[in-house]
């Protein structure tokens, strides 16, 4: 209803509606129509689903400036508005400035809930919002927001500066309600709990904000390796900050804490060159992290130079980002373990690579000290690595109590063909491992994601025993589509032996793919061991006063299913070959002890007046040991093994299961007579009685080595090996042929 009342001009609506909100009590007028600095106000108050508000909204020319963003947000729930508009009259000039409307009001939320696709949702909203054409007044808001409850106070000014406070409490259970793809689950699912917050936002209009929260994240319990664990109830405070540049207005006020840089000499957070760059400060349990970076006008900050510390202050380095680490203990097979608990979670999914925006956060030198490093199953002490990273190229040098050397890193061409591993050690002392796998851990994966292999070891040390030269040359390509990992040239060299392999290793191309016995696999192994010293040879491997000298060489071609770290000894296929001269048993283990008394003719003493304790003295000496084995599905079987000692010389034929640790094997003892040093000096003396003697003792010689034959029958496993002599027409000394028995009598 409009009247008009002198120079008042009025309406009034008692009731009307937009979509679900009812409006109330609306009323305008203008107080002087003769006055033309007199405008049109409208007042009124609405209430109805929120949502209806923000769809007015969006259809306004607020949601053009605002680019819709309204329609993004999902509104539940009702909403009380007031609001207040004072419309200006047009001026009477055509030319002069025409006025803005004036807007006034306030919006209150009653138990409200607004969310967003992958965003937390925000539930019930109270509190109110004040708001002008040029202003906005957070009043009290409160909700619940990931878990916990959520306060906002603050506003935007008329000079345009702004300043928002949020406090409240975080919990992560709440996390996991959300549709989250990647790694982010599983991350989460290693963290319990709860932690308070505070946020506080400074800023002016057209100037990035000043930035500044911390939170005590003492309520959470972290489930990942060190340094990262900690049980609920732990203190680890965290904080961060943001700053814009110290020359703008307004730059740093309010935020609190010191604008200069730790530098450590490489320059400060106050110099002129820095003081047109952003600084953004995270400190969390014991790490600290420091950036400067470079706004550029709709776009993401570029990282200037930065710094992250691990128990050590963050220096900002001249240039590049920098972080240096100080631990006492670092367990890298726990993280491993970790990392692929996680990709397997996530089977079937690539991994994602960091973003341009992100890489540039990565620290690419390292100063890196750790008091003890588990890699590999093995402790490894006092490591130092000082590491860079150039144009794709990791470069680092390591020092610690087993290691010392340089170490680099090439990628691949692409980023699935794998890289290039480059070591030049001058000492590498391998520490006991907690179990008996070095590289097997590390060798898991598909042979197409096995790196190319440079590494020369100057001193090897196994156990605390010098192993002598290492050199390791393989590649990874493929063969018919097949990838192969191929171990061109694996050396060892010491003064006791040298020993020569090529090997290679083929298996599946699938990515990611979780490896196990039942995975097709094959490795292929060609080697040769020349031994200069067996007894020197064994005592390095730990076997001291095993052998005595000796030289010769033990060589052989094997394949078998699976892994190069673990042979299956089911499926193993190749054969060997040993050929060993002129050395000295000196002593075995029980098991291997009564295969070689049968050699060692104890038993022949005892069936023969001769007696060898003055030959055989503390061990066995032999002249040679001979012979070659065809494996066939883990079966190895010779002919043609010998074994000829001073005593005796053995020949042994069967089989050895090399899977179950058993043998069925005959061994055949000739003892070895020779003519006597009296009978060679009688024939110097007196020829024609010598000489008679001599060709006597020749003949009986070998007359005895056919009488005194042993033949024994070896089964049973090598611990415990079944030692029985075979009986049969040998030994009689009235089997022996004719003619020599003449010749003997």
């Amino acid at each position: 209803m409009f009247s008009l009342k002198e120079n008042v001009l009025r309406f009034d609506v008692d009731r009307g509606h937009y979509k679900g909100v009812k409006v109330n009590k609306v009323t305008g007028k203008i107080d002087d129509l003769a006055d033309r600095s007199k405008g049109l106000v409208i007042t009124g108050t609405g209430r109805g689903p929120l949502s209806d508000m923000l769809d007015y909204v969006d259809d306004s020319s607020i949601g053009i400036i605002t680019k819709h963003i309204t329609r993004k947000v999902k509104a539940e729930g009702p909403a009380a508005l007031a609001l207040k508009l004072t419309v200006p009259r047009a001026p009477l000039d055509p030319h002069a400035p025409r006025p803005k409307v004036g807007v006034a009001g306030a919006i209150t939320f009653e138990n409200n809930r607004l969310a967003m696709e992958k965003v937390p949702p925000l539930s019930q909203l109270t509190g109110k919002v004040h708001f002008t054409e040029r202003t906005a007044q957070v009043d009290n808001l409160a909700g619940h927001f990931f878990g916990g409850d959520i306060h906002a106070n603050g506003g935007l000014k008329e000079n345009g500066t702004y300043a928002v406070d949020l406090n409240g409490h975080v919990a992560l259970e709440a996390a996991r309600e959300l549709d989250l793809r990647g790694l982010a689950p599983q991350v989460l699912s290693h963290i319990q709990g709860g932690a308070p917050y505070a946020l506080s936002v400074r800023g002016a209009k057209g100037r990035l904000p000043e930035v500044s929260g911390h939170s005590d994240l003492t309520g959470l319990a972290l489930d990942f390796p060190a340094p990262f664990n900690k049980p609920a109830g732990t203190p680890m405070p965290l904080s961060f900050s943001f700053k814009p540049p110290a020359n703008g207005e307004n730059g740093a006020a309010g935020a609190g804490g010191s604008n200069t840089v730790n530098s450590g000499g490489n320059g400060s957070g106050n110099s002129a060159a820095d003081s047109g760059l952003e600084r953004a400060d995270l400190n969390i349990g014991p790490i600290a992290a420091t950036y400067l970076l470079r706004g550029e006008p709709h776009q993401m900050p570029k990282v200037v130079r930065g710094a992250i510390g691990v128990n050590r202050p963050a220096d900002l380095p001249s240039e590049g980002v920098a972080a240096t680490i100080d631990l006492d203990t670092l367990d890298a097979d726990a993280w491993r373990a970790l990392f692929i608990q996680m990709r397997n979670a996530n089977q079937g999914v690539a991994p994602v690579p960091p973003s341009e925006t992100t890489a540039q956060f990565i620290p690419n030198r390292f100063a890196l000290h750790i008091g003890t490093l588990t890699l590999l199953k093995r402790h490894w002490e006092s490591v130092v690595v000082g590491a860079s990273h150039y144009d794709r190229t990791w470069q680092a040098n390591i020092a610690s109590n087993q290691v010392s050397g340089h170490v680099s890193w090439l990628p691949g061409a692409t980023r699935e063909s794998p890289g290039t591993l480059q070591a030049r050690l001058a000492r590498l002392v391998i520490p006991a491992a907690t179990e008996n796998d070095l590289l097997g851990p590390a060798m898991q994966q598909p042979a197409q994601n096995m790196p190319s292999i440079d590494l020369v070891v100057n001193e090897l040390i196994v156990r605390g025993r010098d192993v002598g030269r290492l050199e390791v040359d393989a590649r990874n390509f493929e063969e018919d589509g097949v990838p192969v990992w191929q171990l061109d040239k694996l050396d060892i060299s010491n003064p006791a032996a040298t020993f020569t392999a090529t090997a290679n290793w083929r298996t599946l191309r699938d990515y990611g793919a979780v490896t196990d016995q039942s995975t097709p696999r094959r490795t292929a192994v060609d080697f040769k061991l020349d031994v200069k010293n067996a007894g020197e040879l064994l005592e390095r491997a730990g076997l001291p006063r095993t052998l005595k000298d000796g030289e010769g060489s033990l060589s052989g071609k094997l394949t078998w299913l699976g892994g190069p770290t673990r042979i299956d000894y089911s499926t193993l296929d190749g054969n060997l070959a040993v050929d060993l001269r002129h050395g000295q048993i000196l002593k075995v283990d029980p098991g291997v002890a009564k295969l070689l008394g049968v050699v060692s003719l104890q038993s022949l003493a005892r069936f023969a007046t001769l007696n060898f304790r003055d030959v055989i003295g503390e061990g066995l000496p032999f002249s040679s040991v001979t012979g070659t084995s065809e494996i066939t599905d883990g079966v190895g079987r010779t002919n043609n093994f010998k074994l000829v000692t001073a005593p005796a010389r053995a020949e042994m034929s069967g089989s050895v299961d090399l899977a179950h640790e058993t043998q069925d094997l005959n061994v055949r003892v000739f003892p070895t007579v020779s003519v006597g040093a009296g009978v060679v000096a009688a024939t110097i003396i007196n020829p024609l009685i010598g000489l008679g003697a001599l060709v006597g003792d020749i003949v009986l010689s070998q007359s005895l080595e056919h009488a005194f034959v042993l033949d024994y029958a070896i089964t049973g496993s090598w611990a415990k090996p079944h030692v029985e002599r075979v009986h049969g027409d040998r030994g009689n000394m009235n089997n022996v042929p004719a003619a020599q028995a003449a010749v003997t009598q």
